[in-house]
């Protein structure tokens, strides 16, 4: 099948999202409230499970395995599994019962390897990017890279760099909604006008 008579490329609206849901946690990567907030940032990371899932599905049916594999883990793992620990707070919350401190323990164990292992999965789309010359998005790739290492090292009580983090991550979801965007410009008028 043809492209023309194909699926629209969803990249931008995947883009958009994950810029949009990363700027909700800017109030708890900067520190400003604890993790238990993440119950402010469940709607966010909820109502973007359905966007993500259509990106990455209609990525891999256009075969376009670069952003599918991007947007599916980057967004759909480590953004939205931030709305599922908000309904385990709310959970928490409405037993009345105070998270264990076992189970904040573990999240940042479980976290802190995820975010490494989705570093490395980074760090390998931000060399793509760089042997394809795209340096915008190699460059913006290498900080959520670092923003990932940054967090995992955190998380796992290694090395506090929550603020590095927080930086990368909040540069990388300006990023994203900024090129979502500069994106839909090009395909809606045909040209190029914002670099992406």
């Amino acid at each position: 099948m043809s492209r023309e008579a194909g699926w629209a490329d969803a990249t931008p609206l995947g883009n958009i999202t994950t810029g949009l849901v990363l700027m909700t946690l800017w109030p708890v990567l900067f520190g400003l409230v604890d993790t238990t907030a993440m119950v402010a940032v469940m709607p966010w990371a909820l109502a973007a499970i359905p966007f993500v899932v259509l990106t990455s599905v209609v990525a891999i049916r256009n075969g376009e395995i670069l952003p599918a594999v991007a947007n599916g883990i980057l967004s759909g793992l480590t953004l939205c599994q931030n709305g599922i620990w908000g309904a385990v707070v709310v959970c928490y919350t409405a037993a009345g019962t105070p998270i264990p401190q076992m189970v904040t323990q573990a999240k940042g164990y479980v976290d802190g390897a995820a975010f490494l292992s989705a570093a490395f999965m980074l760090l390998w789309i931000t060399v793509v990017f760089f042997r394809l010359k795209n340096w915008p998005m190699a460059a913006a790739m290498g900080v959520i890279c670092l923003g990932f290492c940054c967090m995992g090292l955190s998380d796992l009580g290694l090395v506090n760099l929550r603020l590095p983090a927080a930086v990368c991550v909040v540069v990388f979801a300006a990023w994203m909604v900024y090129s979502g965007c500069a994106m839909l410009v090009h395909r809606a008028l045909g040209s190029k006008l914002l670099p992406y």
